[in-house]
């Protein structure tokens, strides 16, 4: 995700006072802390100095209060290279109740299963020949395109 992507949805979320959920570096960094398990990191630096030193590659905005997540779709989706891979069930289903954690959670557009294998196979020197995939649904695709075996359930 771009820095200037992140900054952009930091400031909606500071405005509706929502949680803001960074993952990179595999560790949750948040702008308020919900847990007291360590399951999450508090970034206390301005966040503009954290992305210099960090790569994001997911954010997730949540709240209790469904109607501000779901006015922060629109918002979200007029950030053409982001795209929403998640969400609470309430916010596509109005029969589903809307209680818990409503959330959101945003990646950039190219961010995929099959980059993620590209990226890691590249940076270990693994060969496509070399690479297993195993599968149970669609956004599997390109990640068996990357790999030299393919398994689906």
């Amino acid at each position: 995700m771009k820095n200037e992507e992140i900054l952009e949805l930091y400031s909606f979320a500071n405005q509706e006072n929502v949680r803001f959920i960074l993952a990179c570096n595999g560790t949750r960094y948040v702008n308020r802390i919900k847990y007291n398990d360590s399951s999450e990191t508090l970034f206390d630096l301005p966040l503009e100095k954290f992305l210099q030193n960090n790569k994001v590659i997911a954010v997730t905005i949540a709240s209790s209060d469904f109607d501000i997540i779901k006015q922060m779709n629109s918002k979200i989706n007029n950030i053409e290279s982001l795209k929403l891979i998640n969400q609470h069930k309430s916010l596509i289903d109005s029969n589903f109740p809307k209680v818990g954690t409503i959330y959101y959670n945003i990646v950039d557009t190219n961010s995929s299963k099959g980059n993620a294998v590209k990226y890691l196979c590249d940076m270990f020197n693994i060969s496509k020949e070399n690479r297993i995939a195993i599968s149970d649904g669609y956004n599997d695709i390109f990640m068996f395109n990357e790999c030299g075996t393919k398994v689906a359930n």
